[in-house]
């Protein structure tokens, strides 16, 4: 059995325009973050591959939102990147969630719905990756956070994580194998849209 790890580091960057749509306007305004990192895994051969990848668009602001309610309350996030040109290359925390302070302050995430996909050429194959899983306490797949910072005045939010995907939370199509699991870790460092209730 193979554990692969994802190293990725997220770093604050520039969106110059995004796909607009209807009634949910992408925002063009710079400062929204960009996700990149390595993907370790194997190719269709079984061969081990290292693939570097860089996602820096979102095409609307339903995906680069957060709400909170306060002191004693909680927080919801939806975080995803991808590339403009290849909708399927993308990373994903859906409903990423936690608990705020008496305070106010947001602290670690605990739980999310995450999904990584890659579909980019790999020494002239095209190479097909898409891991999907719900992570909470006890969960088979799961990430956790370290160094979790969100400010919800700035809207600026940061942290470290750490995500496992069991093979059966890898895409059937894509994976290499029934027993071969991947891994990343990784760091966070974008500027969210505060949304009033989602």
């Amino acid at each position: 059995m193979r554990l692969f790890i994802l190293s990725t580091t997220v770093i604050l960057s520039t969106i110059f325009a995004c796909k607009p749509k209807q009634d949910d306007p992408a925002p063009a305004a710079p400062g929204y973050g960009i996700i990149k990192g390595e993907l370790y895994y194997v190719d269709g051969s079984g061969n081990d591959v290292t693939l570097p990848f860089s996602y820096d668009y979102f095409s609307a602001d339903s995906v680069n939102k957060y709400f909170t309610n306060g002191a004693d309350g909680y927080y919801k996030i939806n975080l995803e990147r991808g590339l403009k040109n290849n909708e399927d290359s993308y990373i994903k925390f859906s409903r990423l969630y936690g608990d705020n302070t008496s305070a106010g302050k947001p602290m670690s995430p605990l739980e999310t719905d995450f999904k990584f996909s890659m579909n980019r050429l790999v020494q002239n194959q095209q190479f097909r990756f898409i891991g999907a899983f719900y992570s909470v306490a006890g969960s088979r797949s799961y990430c956790t956070f370290k160094n979790f910072s969100f400010d919800t005045e700035t809207h600026k939010m940061s942290f470290d994580f750490e995500a496992y995907f069991h093979p059966d939370d890898l895409d059937f199509a894509t994976r290499y194998d029934a027993v071969t699991p991947a891994s990343m870790k990784g760091n966070v460092s974008v500027t969210m849209v505060e949304k009033p209730w989602f």
